[in-house]
């Protein structure tokens, strides 16, 4: 099994309860899942599986955080923030500067700065966890594997002029 926890490049792989601590990247995430081998990545809870990856094209953002830490995602890349004294779900297109984002047991890194990127290819995977989220640095991410391929589904059918429920 291999798994990893997304760890910073210095890191080396380590075996903790005979898994394979290991810091991937997402593209070696992509490439392992597709041959079938089982990854899982770091989840709130442990560990989650990849379920899929496939890749997208769009624009996207670069996330600088209070501990000088940075995340480059899609515009639609989902993250657990804390707005009002609630955590919510919110796309880094609805993100603003100082907002917390969510970590584990309680902990919160904020957002400093967010810079436009240019529209480039962008890795997504679907996870098992039944929140379907998991944790890579410092903060809870939001697998959109499955809303994005429902939201492809829908606007093919749309485009078709279909006419669709959803519920």
């Amino acid at each position: 099994m291999i798994t990893t926890t997304l760890k910073r490049k210095e890191e080396s792989p380590k075996k903790v309860d005979n898994r394979i601590i290991s810091n991937l990247t997402f593209n070696e995430i992509q490439f392992l899942s597709k041959n079938g081998k089982n990854v899982e990545i770091e989840h709130e809870k442990g560990f989650t599986k990849v379920l899929d990856s496939y890749s997208k094209y769009g624009p996207g953002f670069e996330i600088s955080f209070d501990d000088r830490s940075k995340i480059r995602c899609g515009k639609d890349h989902r993250f657990l923030v804390m707005s009002n004294f609630t955590k919510i779900w919110r796309t880094a297109e609805e993100i603003n500067c100082n907002d917390l984002f969510a970590g584990r047991s309680g902990d919160y890194k904020k957002m400093l700065k967010k810079t436009s990127v240019q529209p480039q290819h962008w890795i997504d995977f679907s996870v098992e966890a039944e929140d379907e989220s998991y944790y890579q640095n410092g903060v809870i991410h939001h697998n959109s594997g499955k809303s994005f391929s429902i939201y492809m589904l829908s606007r093919y059918l749309i485009e078709q002029g279909k006419r669709i429920l959803l519920v």
